[in-house]
């Protein structure tokens, strides 16, 4: 295997290139930005056949790119998409370019040229998390705390300090 150039490729194109031989996935660059092995793991679950499937999981793309009936290649960039837009515009320019990348990490892989994969795209929700806020009052009264913290601070008042801390303690918010 050209470990080299998927190293090199992998630094060029700000991804990761996982290879699967349909019991094991290895890294096959060297640029492991995080190890993606269990996202890997997950994705190859959600592969359509003989289809290049490119997955949004959990705000990450994972494409896999098919070899064979049994063994993959697959391409983690470098981005996490959760601060992108459901209406970004870009999406098909993005999905275009892992296409190419895909065609090009075959032509690597195999000394050959790339089929004329059909192209899924999966999304898998993720669960949304219930942000627990503080109340107003609870806020307010933290906010007139850390005024006192300050107003010791600048009056050197060590008691009323350590006093106005405690009392930070029982209001079950940070300063």
């Amino acid at each position: 295997m050209k470990k080299e150039l998927f190293s090199l490729l992998g630094n060029v194109a700000s991804v990761d290139f996982y290879f699967s031989d349909g019991t094991d996935i290895s890294l096959i660059s060297d640029n492991n930005a995080f190890n993606m092995t269990e996202l890997a793991k997950e994705a190859l679950q959600l592969q359509v056949p003989n289809t290049l499937t490119i997955v949004n999981l959990n705000n990450f793309y994972v494409t896999i790119i098919p070899i064979d009936k049994i063994r993959q290649l697959l391409i983690i960039p470098h981005i996490n998409t959760t601060n992108i837009p459901r209406d970004y515009r870009e999406i098909a320019k993005f999905v275009d370019n892992l296409n190419s990348l895909s065609s090009l990490a075959y032509q690597l892989f195999t000394n050959k040229k790339k089929p004329n994969w059909k192209t899924c795209v999966k999304k898998i929700p993720t669960a949304q998390k219930e942000v627990d806020f503080n109340s107003k009052i609870d806020l307010t009264a933290a906010f007139k705390n850390e005024q006192t913290i300050f107003k010791t601070i600048k009056n050197l008042n060590f008691n009323q300090f350590n006093k106005a801390v405690n009392c930070n303690n029982n209001l079950n918010t940070f300063v």
